[in-house]
């Protein structure tokens, strides 16, 4: 789209948000919607596990969900 070869594109908002020369118009009614979940898991044979498990408890706090937000995600 930003390059001229397509006017419309279906995408996931976080994809969207950094193009440049575009305009979001919206989400995809309700039934067309499709929701990625995502998850986070650790080797058993981490390194840093602490490290790992820290930054999982990060991402999962409440302190971080503007940020996700902001980032065209919904955390849950």
């Amino acid at each position: 789209m930003a390059n001229g070869r397509a006017d419309v594109a279906v995408q996931q908002f976080s994809e969207l948000m950094p193009v440049s020369g575009i305009e979001i118009i919206g989400a995809l009614p309700g039934d067309l919607q499709r929701v990625t979940v995502f998850s986070a898991g650790m080797s058993t044979t981490a390194k840093e596990p602490a490290v790992a498990k820290a930054l999982v408890q990060l991402l999962a706090a409440d302190t971080a969900q503007p940020v996700i937000k902001r980032k065209g995600l919904e955390p849950r």
